[in-house]
């Protein structure tokens, strides 16, 4: 008996849940809203809005209602219109968008490409970053531990600038 009222309860709740996703998926205003707030957003995203960012454009991405919203330059802009620019932000940004998953949208090479610009011109933030090294390295194998070519590309770039940052300090 109790487990029958158990089982009611669970089709009941997955009932609501269907519904709620259906009245979000089906929201055209709601989307609007999204897409707008985005758009505004992207000069100025604090690092409390960016697993919200995060979940938007990865789990809740819909191209139909934002279709104006290009995620990989999305994503390129968010690193390349910040005023703040600390490293904080910018292992954050690393760990939301490029270690989270691997989808087929994506092109990670770029954007660790932009990614490590934003910061190599400035050696003290460089050098901050850096000293993350370790826990960057693990953070990026575990979205795909079994691909070393995305692995070997990640250390390989990032010995090279960090050849890089020493020519320039010379």
């Amino acid at each position: 008996m109790k487990t029958q009222k158990n089982e009611t309860l669970d089709n009941g709740s997955e009932a609501a849940i269907r519904q709620v996703k259906f009245i979000f998926e089906t929201n055209g205003t709601m989307w609007d809203t999204i897409r707008r707030h985005l758009n505004e957003k992207n000069y100025h995203i604090s690092l409390n809005e960016l697993p919200v960012i995060r979940d938007i454009l990865f789990h809740y991405y819909d191209q139909y209602f934002l279709y104006d919203i290009d995620r990989q330059i999305y994503l390129s802009r968010m690193l390349s219109r910040r005023d703040d620019r600390t490293m904080e932000y910018f292992i954050v940004w690393f760990e939301y968008f490029l270690c989270e998953s691997n989808p087929d949208w994506m092109n990670y090479q770029d954007l660790v490409i932009q990614w490590t610009e934003c910061f190599f011109q400035n050696p003290d933030l460089f050098s901050q970053i850096i000293k993350q090294i370790d826990t960057l390295i693990e953070l990026w194998t575990k979205v795909a531990p079994d691909n070393h070519q995305r692995s070997a590309f990640f250390v390989a770039h990032m010995v090279t600038q960090c050849f890089r940052q020493g020519m320039n300090n010379r």
